[in-house]
C-alpha cells in the first residue's frame, strides 16, 4: 500500500487516534488501580521514581551544586536512588515532565500513558502502509490490552520508554535498510543511543542490524559510510556512561552456569503466555506470509520486526539479567504486528479482498478481547498504608532527624517514595535497616545481620541517633528486624508506639 498522504484531515485522523490510544491506556490504568496504590507493583519502581523526583529537584532548585554531590546529599535524605545502576534518560524524562506538571502520582503515571500511547501511534502509522487504516488502528488498541503491556504501564518502570525507543528504532533501521541514507542512519543511531540510556537491554538493536541485513541480503550495507557513521555515534554517546556503571549494573546478574539454555525455553514459553496462542498464532502466519516478501527485497519493514522479536529473545538469554516477562516487551509491538498481518492474510485468502483491513481490524479487536478477558488484571498495585506512614512521619518528626524503616526492600522503598512525594526539599533522613544493620545483595538473596544481639542494635541506633522507627510486620522476618522489635518491646519507656493507622495495623511507628 502507498504511504499515506500529509492532508488536513489525514492530521486529524492521527491525532483523533492518538488520543483514542492515550484515553484507553488511562482507562486501563484507573482498572488497575494504579492512581490510588502506592509504588507496590515492582521492588524497582520505588527507586525508579524516587531517582526522577531527585533530577526534578536538582533543577528546580537551580542547579545548586555539582550533581554528585546533590546527589549524595539527596541520598542520605532518601536511600532509593539508583541512578548509575540504570542510565539517565529515563530520569531526565520525569524531570521534564514534572517540572511543569508536578510529581505526584497522577502526574507521573500520566506521563507513563503517554510514552505507552505513543507506542500504540506508531504500531498504527507504520502498520497502515502495509495492512491499511483499520488493521493499524486495530492493532494499536491490541498492543495497549496485552496484560504484559498493562501492567509496565501502570507502574514507573523504564520497560515502558525502552518499548517506544526501541520500536521507534527498529523502524528507523527499516528505512535505513530500504534508503540508505544518512539521515536514516542518524535517526537510527540516536533512538538506539536513547534505547541504551534508558536500560542496557537496548544493545539487542546491535543484533536487529545483523538480522535485517541477514534476511534482505543487503550485504553492501555493512560497507556504506553512513552505517559506520551510525555506529561511532551510538558509541560515543553510550560508552561514557555504559562502561563505568558496568559493575553496578550487573549487580542484579545470576551467575548459573546453564543460564542461556534455560533462558531460550522459558522465554519462549514467556511468548505465548505473555499473548497468549489466540494472538501469537495469526503473528506466525503473519511470519510466514511476510518475511518472503522481506526476502524478495520488496521492503525491509518486516525484516526489522521479526528481527526486534529475535534480538530481544536472544539478547535476554545471554546476557544473565534475569528470566522476568518484562524483559520480552520490547518484542510485542512486533508481535502485534505480525499478528495484524496475519489476520489480513487470512482475509485476503478465505474473505475478501475488498475489505481485507476491515475484516482484520475486527479479528485484531477480537483477540484484544479474549486477551482482556483471559488475564484480567482488575489490581495488581497495593497499598500498605505507607501513604498514611509517610504523612504521618512528615507531621511528627522533627526537621533533620534521622527515621528508621525496619522492613523488606519494598516496604523501604515505599516510605522513601511516598516520603518524597510529600516533602519538596528534604525534611527527614530515612535510614533504611537492611543498610544500617544488615548486608544485602542487589537480588536480596545474599543475606547477613551486622549485629547478633539486642544491645549491639540499640548502641546502632543511638549512634545515628535515631529518633523514630518504623517497623512493617508484614515483612518477612529477618534476624536484624527481629532484634529491633526486641529493643522497641525492651524498652517502653523509652520507646512510645504511635500510628496513624491505629494500633492494630500492619505498619507502626514509634518515637524515642
Amino acid at each position: 500500500m502507498p504511504p499515506a498522504r500529509r492532508t488536513p484531515s489525514g492530521i486529524a485522523a492521527g491525532a483523533a487516534a492518538f488520543l483514542a490510544f492515550w484515553a484507553l491506556t488511562i482507562a486501563f490504568q484507573f482498572r488497575s488501580g494504579a492512581y490510588t496504590a502506592e509504588f507496590s507493583g515492582y521492588p524497582d519502581e520505588p527507586a525508579h521514581y524516587v531517582t526522577g523526583v531527585m533530577v526534578d529537584q536538582y533543577v528546580r532548585h537551580g542547579l545548586p551544586s555539582p550533581p554528585v554531590p546533590f546527589a549524595e546529599n539527596y541520598y542520605l535524605h532518601y536511600p532509593k536512588v539508583a541512578i548509575g545502576h540504570w542510565p539517565p534518560i529515563l530520569y531526565v524524562l520525569q524531570a521534564t515532565w514534572t517540572l511543569p506538571f508536578g510529581t505526584s502520582r497522577t502526574s507521573v503515571l500520566l506521563l507513563q500513558s503517554l510514552l505507552c500511547a505513543a507506542t500504540a501511534f506508531l504500531i498504527f502509522t507504520s502498520g497502515r502502509r502495509f495492512l491499511g487504516a483499520q488493521a493499524a488502528l486495530g492493532a494499536g488498541a491490541l498492543f495497549i490490552a496485552v496484560p504484559l503491556v498493562r501492567q509496565c504501564t501502570g507502574m514507573v518502570m523504564a520497560e515502558t520508554l525502552l518499548t517506544l525507543t526501541m520500536f521507534a528504532a527498529a523502524l528507523a533501521l527499516a528505512a535505513f535498510a530500504e534508503t540508505g541514507r544518512m539521515r536514516d542512519a542518524l535517526g537510527f543511531a540516536v533512538l538506539t543511543s536513547l534505547a541504551l540510556l534508558t536500560k542496557g537491554s537496548g544493545w539487542a538493536l546491535g543484533l536487529v542490524v545483523v538480522i535485517v541485513i541477514a534476511i534482505t541480503r543487503r550485504w553492501g550495507l555493512f560497507a556504506t559510510k553512513a552505517m559506520w557513521v551510525a555506529a561511532g555515534v551510538v558509541l560515543l554517546t553510550s560508552l561514557p556512561w555504559q562502561i563505568p556503571t558496568l559493575s553496578m549494573a550487573s549487580q542484579g546478574w545470576e551467575s548459573e552456569p546453564h543460564y542461556t539454555g534455560r533462558a531460550i525455553l522459558q522465554f519462549g514459553a514467556m511468548f505465548v503466555r505473555i499473548c497468549s496462542l489466540g494472538i501469537l498464532a495469526p503473528a506466525l502466519v503473519g511470519i510466514g506470509s511476510e518475511i518472503g516478501a522481506a526476502r524478495s527485497r520488496q521492503s525491509p519493514f518486516w525484516a526489522s520486526m521479526l528481527g526486534l522479536i529475535a534480538a530481544v529473545w536472544l539478547f535476554h538469554s545471554i546476557v544473565p539479567a534475569g528470566i522476568e516477562e518484562r524483559r520480552v516487551v520490547m518484542a510485542v509491538p512486533a508481535i502485534i504486528l505480525f499478528a495484524a498481518a496475519g489476520c489480513r492474510w487470512v482475509v485476503l485468502k478465505f474473505v475478501s479482498a475488498r475489505s481485507a483491513s476491515a475484516f482484520a481490524a475486527a479479528a485484531i479487536t477480537a483477540l484484544g478481547l479474549i486477551a482482556y478477558v483471559l488475564r484480567a488484571q482488575p489490581s495488581f498495585k497495593q497499598s500498605f498504608g505507607f501513604k498514611e506512614t509517610a504523612r504521618f512521619v512528615d507531621q511528627n518528626a522533627p526537621a533533620g532527624s534521622a527515621v528508621l524503616i525496619s522492613s523488606d526492600a519494598l516496604g523501604e522503598g515505599l516510605l522513601i517514595s511516598e516520603l518524597a512525594m510529600l516533602e519538596n526539599t528534604p525534611k527527614v533522613y530515612v535510614v533504611r535497616g537492611s543498610k544500617l544493620l544488615a548486608e544485602v545483595d542487589w537480588q536480596g538473596v545474599d543475606y547477613r545481620s551486622r549485629y547478633q544481639t539486642a544491645a549491639e542494635v540499640k548502641q546502632a541506633l543511638d549512634a545515628v541517633p535515631v529518633s523514630m522507627v518504623v517497623v512493617d510486620s508484614r515483612a518477612n522476618e529477618q534476624l536484624h528486624r527481629r532484634l529491633v522489635a526486641e529493643v522497641l518491646s525492651a524498652t517502653p519507656a523509652e520507646w512510645i508506639r504511635m500510628s496513624d493507622a491505629g494500633r492494630d495495623g500492619p505498619i507502626a511507628v514509634y518515637r524515642r
